[in-house]
């Protein structure tokens, strides 16, 4: 069926481009970059190249055609978007499919509840419906939260609660940048080993977060999970330069034990029960879908905000009755059923409204790998670690397999940013099209696979952050911010690059 609502943010930034009233409203000044994201985030054709004869031509196979400026762009994409949302009478006269009948039909029974609901709230129903529907009744701020008993308990019994797992727009400095663009929730565990160390590692480290924390291993061993603690890598693709400027200890990370012990609890209480575990986090990202539908905005969800956990693989249970509560209170469309990984649970969202993404270190094949968490439903941004043995290799495959390339690169801070970033090794050679990855951490609104003008994939460029307690050795991930000139990467291959056409 079509859908019935909208992102309002990136239309309101379309509207406010086009009429030039951006600085007026306090948005980002207008740039080709923030248009795509613009237009992706709506579905629209976000490829926007300067034209030979001067402007912009705007969405190739389109037929929007040329513009003068950006003013122009904004204005051809918001024309755009009303074209592909008004219904031609062709259309009207179609037959609907068997899904479009099946989806009316739960529509009907879930209005017949709510009116039940209405008519006698002391009484619940007998029988919940067989599914959820994508556009159910309206959030209901009075309706019962209704957080099931076994993952409020699960959660109580590790110090948790459902609504501080995730972190929550501007609370998080990086995901503060891109809230005009969506409402941004992360969730953080312990990266790498450092599950062991606050466990039952030394007490003196160089930073106190990253030494044992007091009562985490009375926790893990009163809860049985001690061994899975000392074993655990969050991030088993991690170079040892990764691993050592980890950003998990850059801001409040490296400053409190709180905040370790606080991601320390959320790992342990994954460890113990991975599937009442997922099901708490899908109340939190509901919780958080509330306040996005509130603001106009879409949802976008990062579940690795400092590890390299299989999330695509969480599988985890939702009752009919579940569901219905999760539609009522936060007006989230879950489907119920068995089995379930957190975007098949929100499969009945209305289009474009909730946002999977991540970064990852994974190979291209394999369960873990990048190409099966695309297939579950994730956004998936490929990492190059400089210093990783057969990086160059797995970075050149992820390209040529669609993925965008985050890239950490030794660029100050206001410092120009390269336009194209060239990777070699031996006869296999990518250029990359060069984005600014500090703007927003929205990369499901960055462009991905081959771009115009001969690029073969996108590089999305992030500035070399400094995590506390480590110096210069963390820097060996990162590529250095020459220009022109190949450097050598520790794990093979060479990279360069450039602000022109620059070829070697």
């Amino acid at each position: 069926m079509p859908a019935t609502t909208t992102p309002a943010g990136p239309i309101a930034y379309l509207q406010a481009v086009a009429s030039g009233t951006t600085k007026a409203q306090g948005l980002k000044r207008p740039t080709v970059a923030a248009l795509q994201q613009a237009a992706k985030a709506l579905g629209l054709p976000d490829r926007i190249d300067h034209a030979p004869s001067g402007g912009y031509h705007v969405g190739a196979g389109w037929n929007i055609g040329p513009c003068s400026n950006l003013k122009d762009v904004a204005a051809a994409l918001l024309r755009s978007h009303e074209r592909a949302w008004a219904v031609k009478p062709a259309d009207q006269a179609l037959p609907p499919s068997h899904a479009e009948r099946v989806a009316d039909d739960i529509l009907a029974a879930l209005d017949e509840l709510s009116t039940r609901w209405e008519a006698q709230p002391q009484q619940q129903p007998q029988q919940a419906p067989a599914a959820v529907v994508p556009a159910g009744p309206a959030a209901r701020k009075t309706a019962p939260a209704a957080v099931p008993a076994d993952v409020k308990a699960h959660l109580a019994r590790f110090g948790l609660a459902v609504d501080g797992l995730l972190t929550v727009g501007a609370s998080n400095a990086k995901l503060a940048k891109g809230k005009a663009l969506a409402w941004p929730v992360i969730l953080h565990h312990l990266p790498a080993k450092a599950l062991a160390q606050a466990v039952a590692g030394p007490k003196a480290g160089p930073t106190a977060p990253r030494s044992r924390i007091d009562g985490l291993q009375a926790l893990a061993e009163r809860e049985n999970v001690l061994s899975l603690a000392l074993a655990h890598n969050g991030c088993p693709w991690a170079s040892a330069g990764c691993a050592a400027g980890c950003l998990a200890w850059a801001g409040h990370g490296g400053m409190s034990t709180t905040v370790a012990a606080a991601r320390a609890r959320r790992t342990l209480a994954m460890l113990a029960d991975g599937r009442t575990y997922a099901r708490a986090v899908l109340w939190a990202i509901a919780r958080a879908y509330r306040q996005a539908q509130a603001k106009g905005l879409p949802l976008a969800v990062r579940l690795r905000g400092t590890d390299d956990s299989p999330v695509h693989l969480w599988r985890f249970d939702v009752t009919a009755s579940e569901a219905q509560s999760l539609a009522r209170r936060y007006g989230l469309p879950v489907a119920p059923g068995q089995g379930l990984t957190l975007p098949e649970a929100l499969a009945l969202a209305p289009a474009g409204a909730v946002h999977f993404y991540e970064y990852s270190k994974a190979p291209i094949t394999g369960p873990h790998g990048l190409q099966a968490q695309a297939s579950a439903g994730f956004d998936v941004t490929a990492s190059l670690a400089a210093d990783r043995p057969r990086g160059i290799d797995q970075a050149l495959a992820a390209v040529a397999a669609g993925f965008r390339l985050a890239v950490p690169a030794g660029f100050a801070k206001g410092q120009p940013l390269p336009d194209v970033l060239i990777l070699r090794n031996g006869d296999s050679v990518a250029r990359l099209l060069c984005v600014d990855g500090d703007t927003t951490d929205h990369r499901w609104a960055d462009a991905a696979g081959p771009q115009p003008f001969g690029f073969d994939g996108v590089a999305v460029l992030l500035r070399t952050k400094r995590s506390r307690g480590k110096g210069p050795e963390a820097d060996a991930f990162s590529l250095a911010p020459t220009i022109g000139e190949w450097q050598p990467l520790a794990g093979g291959g060479q990279a360069a690059f450039s602000t022109t056409q620059w070829e070697a």
